[in-house]
């Protein structure tokens, strides 16, 4: 279960990414199979699936090593550690596994000489094999605080000079990256009726202490003293209307 304090406090704010992601998805290693897998599919983190039974098993397993399938003394890397990978058992109908790759405010971790991230196609390389001799079906996800990130992400993928990097075969497989925003969004549409629902509203409430949440308009922010303490500094850029220091900058009300 998520617990965190319902105003803002700096300990929220210094999570790392890693305890951020555990945070976030931790708590579905705990929910029955098919509780896990509605919030999988309604976090918007897997895309175009056709399991219509739910799963008999899931588990999921963080940092987990995997072996670059290559084991030749030349090769260029040797393994990679996806933040988290989910697997689900669908008993006769089959297995998925969504490898996921979890950045706050981060970058893809390796590059090629061009300067495109290389970090989903290697994590591409080093899962694929062990998916297949597992009978699972694969997929990947990657999720960043920046659209610009997201975007990027995918782009680079399909540019990036990887040996063993089966292109055509990864984008069959319907990669996804999207934001923490968009999570954010995805989760919100839920109830709080269910196990689920529950969960995504404290992932929701997490999220925007850590000042990922929706702007609601310039009519929700009120300056905690009079506007006359706020004086406009000559030469300053006319977009920045400058806060007293020793005043909080700006509450937002409902």
């Amino acid at each position: 279960m998520l617990i965190f304090p319902t105003q803002s406090h700096p300990k929220i704010k210094q999570l790392t990414e890693d305890e951020v992601t555990s945070t976030v998805f931790g708590p579905l290693t705990f929910m029955s199979s098919p509780e896990a897998w509605q919030a999988v599919l309604q976090s918007g983190l897997i895309s175009k699936v056709d399991m219509v039974t739910a799963p008999r098993n899931h588990c999921i397993d963080f940092w987990r090593v995997y072996r670059n399938p290559n084991r030749a003394p030349d090769a260029t890397w040797r393994h990679r550690f996806p933040d988290a990978v989910l697997d689900f058992d669908f008993g006769r109908d089959g297995k998925i596994r969504l490898v996921l790759e979890i950045k706050w405010n981060a970058d893809q971790s390796s590059s090629d000489e061009d300067g495109n991230g290389t970090q989903l196609a290697l994590q591409w390389i080093a899962t694929n094999l062990v998916a297949r001799n597992d009978g699972a079906i694969i997929r990947q996800a990657y999720l960043t605080l920046h659209r610009s990130n997201a975007q990027a992400a995918l782009e680079e993928t399909l540019k990036a000079k990887v040996d063993g990097f089966d292109r055509k075969n990864w984008l069959a497989a319907s990669p996804v990256s999207i934001t923490w925003m968009d999570l954010s969004k995805n989760l919100a549409a839920l109830g709080t009726s269910s196990q689920v629902g529950k969960w995504a509203q404290c992932v929701v409430k997490f999220l925007e202490v850590r000042n990922v949440q929706l702007f609601g308009g310039f009519r929700g922010i009120v300056y905690e003293r009079q506007m006359r303490d706020c004086t406009y500094r000559f030469g300053a850029s006319p977009f920045h209307w400058p806060v007293p220091p020793r005043s909080p900058p700006f509450r937002f009300v409902s």
